[in-house]
């Protein structure tokens, strides 16, 4: 534990450098929330109801992706106030340990920010995909033609 001060990489230096990006990354995401198709929203809104009234679940509702991506916002935000205070403080044990702490769950929510956007994204195509399938069907059975063979 003592050689965390002294020689070697910064806490407070590595937070600061990497941080700011990480949360624009961050912020990037949240918007694109924005862009999710309401159909889809409402389809996980239906399945979140259906399950809670399945007694599958005891709570929860669609305004989870908020709390998904707002919280580790604000974890990197800490993380980097946290940097910035490492700084001033170089000498301080347990201000670098706590550093290092908050650096290494921060990337770990970054990478959770990641693969939430990759499944969301991931549902929203396959939704996508099955609507242009079904409207296709309604197009040829009312032209009393066949759909085309994928």
């Amino acid at each position: 534990m003592q050689k965390l001060t002294g020689g070697g990489a910064s806490p407070g230096t590595t937070v600061i450098s990497i941080f700011p990006s990480t949360l624009g990354l961050g912020i990037g995401i949240y918007a694109l929330l924005f862009a999710l198709d309401t159909s889809f929203i409402r389809q996980m809104h239906r399945k979140l109801e259906q399950a809670r009234k399945d007694g599958k679940r005891k709570h929860g509702s669609v305004l989870i992706l908020n709390s998904d991506i707002a919280f580790p916002l604000s974890v990197l935000v800490v993380v980097l106030a946290v940097g910035v205070l490492s700084q001033a403080y170089p000498n301080t044990l347990w201000m670098q340990v706590v550093s290092w702490l908050g650096f290494w769950y921060a990337l770990v929510l970054v990478l959770e920010i990641i693969a939430l956007l990759f499944s969301l994204i991931d549902n929203s195509i396959l939704e996508k995909a099955d609507d242009t399938a079904s409207k296709n069907i309604e197009e040829h059975s009312s032209q009393g033609t066949s759909p085309p063979e994928a």
